[in-house]
């Protein structure tokens, strides 16, 4: 086959023939792709891509790998293998957002990977991101997601043994767990000497940080391009008492939003660049009603928000956003809205997923959002809208895959209003409140009510009997209208029910 571009989805070994997942998962795919260039695995376990790595060999034009979703958990030593991959021939990999956190044990001999130019990855401390700088000298473009929650500075002897990337002209770096000090950044940004494009998305409570000066040391000529999200915490109560700085003469004043219930400020410059923006509910009443300093977001997570009205004042500001994130401080309350003066006009063209931690209202949202086809919401907050006739109706022919949290619903009046309302799902995934509840009747209600054209995929996190687990497969035979020759895959692992129809 000439394909240049693959695309492998983890989930399929359950449901495929033996023969398909000899070809796909377990002989070389050279065999079968010869002149792929790229390849992109979605839903692999930690412990799956390790094995399956393993097939990468000899593929002469793979220069490019795409991992999204990894799941599950990974050993220490994943990492070293990935970059080693395809005999080593890899350029460009990339971890998305929404995998897991990578780490390198200590115990991991030196390695070189000249190979790799690109990479975008998510590790879990700042010791493990300075270990495999000495692995990459000939990076030229690194994004870093950092997850290390710790109030210990580096040392000294570590930042002193930080190699120097002298072909890494883009630098990434997400920390928002950490409190960076000037000395740490200046140390790390002082071994990029041809740096052309920067962005930073932390926190400090260093002012040195902060000063405009003291940037000018870290931020050499070749710098072309430069976003930056700081949360600066003040050691003081006083708020009023911080600075705006200037990054160059030529550039317009960075911009600082108050955050006064945490005593901090968050600082970005114009324009900002980020993708990604995570703000707290309170902030939106200190933007201004031409707001318009982050155009650019696609992803916005707002935590904390006291009413459904803070929503709105930020996301009125987004109108990119491809996923939108946010959690009611009080989630066991209903949020409803209120007239607002002057109102909120929203516009969310771009949005797919929309994921609420809490019990709100989301007509006035999801209908001026017609690409929205991923909901994520509790169980409390599904009932909501399934008592709202207009977001039943919206939702109707919008949404392909919903997860629902803290499910509770017994006697499966909800379930039968979701197989009504939801009929154009692809996938259900359902957590149980009561994760030792027995969930086979629960996936026998679903088959038997779905009236859709296509019956969804199912995830449930809970176990099904002792009986039923004997044989999953004969189990749902036995209780409903499938056969023995109908394609579909069971399983139960990690505490997770799957069924792929």
């Amino acid at each position: 086959m000439f394909a240049r571009s693959l695309m492998l989805n983890g989930n399929w070994e359950t449901i495929i023939s033996h023969r398909a997942f000899g070809v796909l998962f377990a002989k070389p795919i050279s065999f079968m792709f010869p002149q792929l260039q790229k390849l992109t695995l979605k839903w692999f376990t930690g412990e799956r891509l390790w094995s399956f790595v393993d097939t990468l060999q000899n593929l002469s034009q793979l220069i490019e790998l795409d991992i999204r979703f990894l799941k599950g958990k990974a050993q220490d030593t994943l990492l070293t293998k990935v970059l080693a991959a395809n005999n080593g021939q890899l350029t460009s990999i990339s971890f998305d957002q929404d995998s897991i956190y990578l780490n390198i044990s200590e115990e991991n001999k030196p390695a070189l990977f000249s190979n790799i130019i690109e990479l975008k990855i998510n590790v879990t401390q700042r010791q493990m991101l300075f270990r495999f700088l000495t692995w990459i000298p000939n990076i030229r473009w690194l994004h870093v997601h950092l997850n290390e929650i710790s109030d210990s500075p580096v040392t000294k002897q570590e930042l002193a043994n930080l190699p120097s990337l002298i072909h890494l002209i883009d630098f990434k770096l997400h920390s928002i767990n950490l409190f960076w000090t000037f000395d740490e950044l200046f140390d790390l940004l002082d071994r990029m000497p041809i740096l052309q494009k920067l962005t930073l998305d932390l926190r400090t409570s260093d002012k040195h940080l902060i000063n405009g000066s003291n940037l000018m040391v870290v931020l050499r000529s070749p710098l072309k391009e430069i976003h930056l999200f700081i949360r600066y915490y003040l050691a003081e109560q006083n708020l009023k008492a911080y600075t705006l700085f200037t990054l160059e003469a030529t550039r317009p004043l960075s911009i600082g939003l108050l955050d006064e219930i945490r005593h901090r400020v968050l600082i970005y410059t114009i324009p900002c660049g980020l993708r990604s923006i995570i703000l707290p509910g309170a902030i939106g009443k200190n933007m201004s009603c031409n707001w318009k300093y982050m155009q650019q977001v696609e992803d916005l997570w707002i935590y904390e928000a006291a009413s459904l009205q803070e929503i709105f004042l930020i996301v009125q500001h987004f109108h990119r956003l491809r996923t939108l994130q946010f959690e009611l401080a009080n989630k066991s309350e209903l949020s409803t809205m209120t007239t607002m003066t002057p109102p909120c006009i929203l516009s969310l063209p771009r949005l797919l997923k929309l994921e609420v931690f809490g019990i709100c209202e989301l007509y006035d949202l999801i209908s001026v959002a017609p690409r929205l086809n991923y909901l994520s919401i509790d169980y409390a907050c599904l009932t909501v809208i399934l008592n709202d006739e207009p977001s039943c109706t919206q939702l109707k022919q919008q949404i392909t895959r919903l997860d629902v949290t803290d499910w509770i619903d017994i006697e499966f009046n909800v379930l039968k209003s979701v197989c009504k309302v939801f009929s154009q799902l692809h996938h259900l995934i359902l957590t149980m409140k009561d994760s030792k509840v027995i969930i086979d009747s629960i996936v026998l209600a679903l088959l038997a009510y779905w009236n859709g054209e296509y019956l969804p995929s199912i995830d449930i996190k809970a176990p099904p009997s002792d009986e039923a687990s004997k044989n999953l497969r004969q189990w749902l035979i036995d209780n409903t209208q499938l056969t023995a020759t109908d394609s579909f895959g069971i399983e139960y692992k990690d505490e997770w029910f799957a069924l792929w129809l």
